[in-house]
């Protein structure tokens, strides 16, 4: 019998199982990255860090004068996919700095991705079905592949 935290969706640290999983994937991955190949030294990758909204992760490019959010990643259940895209959408507008975000849906038994991204004319792009994450050169699929 599963418990009520398997099953039931809170925000923050009372999420499912589930969604902690595929958070932990996908921080061990990008931080990984961060480690380990020095172009992307001078990123970090934070979970639920306070931008206003607070997105599952953040990825910020540090600069000589501060940390900069350059994309962010929210993890839903599938049947609230349209309001996280909606949410990054919102962020990613308020923020032309952020060059990505990927909404992870999922069930119990399947994963969907979204991805924004921004236009050449600097606008926010329609939803698209695709995994790639651009900042790290990262297909998140391929992360996840053993989650569900």
């Amino acid at each position: 019998m599963k418990s009520k935290i398997e099953t039931k969706g809170l925000k923050g640290v009372g999420n499912t199982l589930l969604h902690q999983s595929i958070l932990a994937e996908i921080l061990y991955a990008l931080m990984y990255k961060t480690k380990t190949v020095k172009k992307y030294s001078r990123y970090k990758v934070l979970p639920e860090y306070d931008i206003g909204k607070v997105p599952d992760v953040v990825v910020l490019k540090q600069t000589k004068k501060s940390n900069v959010p350059v994309a962010y990643i929210e993890i839903c259940h599938l049947k609230d996919i349209d309001s996280d895209l909606k949410k990054l959408e919102k962020l990613m507008s308020k923020n032309p700095n952020v060059l990505n975000g990927i909404v992870i849906a999922f069930s119990p038994n399947k994963i969907l991705f979204k991805k924004l991204y921004r236009l050449k004319n600097r606008n926010v792009s329609k939803p698209k079905t695709n995994s790639n994450f651009d900042v790290f050169n990262v297909d998140i699929s391929k992360v996840l592949e053993d989650v569900v």
